[in-house]
């Protein structure tokens, strides 16, 4: 907060202080409980709360059920290796993918046009 309203900066700070004070006195004071005062509550909005549903929750059973899943997973994608069936990403962009080598290329040269004579 900042005053200019008066001649010297000690009443300019003797003003700011009773400000404050009053305003701390209001703000103790019980009296009031503001039930005049209308709500205006255009501007908000409520917020969304969202309910997970019940048949996510981590219960034993799920996470043993989940834990079995991974294991047969792990282990169909074990076989696959095993048996050439699983496909290398890397492996076939580096098979299949021809070795250009970087042949030098001369950079164009910009001819003038024709001379007018």
């Amino acid at each position: 907060m900042s005053c200019e309203s008066h001649d010297t900066q000690a009443q300019n700070k003797r003003f700011l202080g009773e400000t404050i004070e009053s305003l701390v006195k209001e703000a103790k004071d019980l009296k009031d409980d503001f039930e005049d005062v209308p709500f205006d509550f255009r501007h908000h909005k409520p917020r969304k709360f969202f309910e997970f549903p019940k048949e996510w929750a981590l219960t034993p059973e799920r996470k043993k059920y989940l834990e079995e899943k991974r294991a047969v997973q792990a282990k169909m994608e074990d076989e696959k290796r095993g048996n050439g069936r699983l496909v290398d990403g890397k492996k076939v962009i580096e098979t299949s993918l021809p070795f250009v080598s970087p042949q030098k290329v001369e950079e164009p040269v910009m001819l003038g046009a024709g001379r007018r004579r």
